[in-house]
């Protein structure tokens, strides 16, 4: 697990990043952002949040 320090600081990245997707009108799907916080809790490390992004656009 993570510090709640890194969690919060994560958590705020995501806010920011997300933010900026609906600002130019985009969205953010539900299974996206459970991911999200999957890496927020620290469950899962940047690389296995890219591999499992780049999973789920080959099955699109």
């Amino acid at each position: 697990m993570i510090s709640e320090e890194e969690q919060n600081r994560r958590r705020e990245s995501w806010r920011q990043a997300n933010a900026s997707v609906r600002i130019e009108g985009g969205t953010i799907s539900e299974e996206y952002q459970a991911l999200q916080e999957r890496h927020i809790r620290g469950e899962i490390s940047r690389a296995a949040l890219r591999a499992e992004l780049d999973e789920m656009d080959r099955m699109r």
